[in-house]
């Protein structure tokens, strides 16, 4: 339910699916985190990120949706700065460990990114991958 004031919902769903498509969201959400680290007297490209994740249960059907144990749900990454502004955010199926991508994203985006933190979960694979292909350093926290 929209509040009273807002347009109708199929005009605000088909605004918001423009601004998705056409990537408007990033662009805004890469301002705001610009903006907020220049108010905090730092640069205005984070050097450092944490990758986050968070299984989510869902009711609706889905084709991949297990999370473990027979669950339902998704998986959400959530790529954050030293200060705490979200860099980028997704959404994907519970089967696959997409933190990989997250971060290979974020680096291209952020050149200047030179290391990430992460959950124990990501372990050997991640590790390998961000220390030798990209040159960046990686650091698990302990479980």
């Amino acid at each position: 339910m929209l509040p009273k004031d807002f347009p109708k919902y199929s005009i605000v769903h088909s605004f918001s699916r423009r601004f998705r498509i056409k990537r408007i969201w990033e662009k805004v959400l890469s301002q705001f985190v610009k903006i907020s680290r220049i108010k905090a007297s730092d640069n205005e490209h984070p050097s450092y990120s944490r990758i986050d994740l968070h299984s989510v249960k869902t009711t609706r059907a889905c084709e991949q949706r297990d999370i473990g144990g027979g669950k339902k749900g998704r998986k959400r990454y959530r790529v954050v700065d030293i200060q705490g502004n979200l860099v980028h955010g997704t959404v994907y199926d519970a089967n696959h460990s997409r933190g990989v991508q997250c971060f290979l994203r974020d680096s291209a985006k952020y050149p200047t990114l030179k290391s990430v933190f992460v959950d124990f979960g990501y372990g050997k694979t991640m590790l390998a991958f961000v220390g030798n292909g990209l040159n960046k350093t990686i650091k698990i926290s302990e479980p």
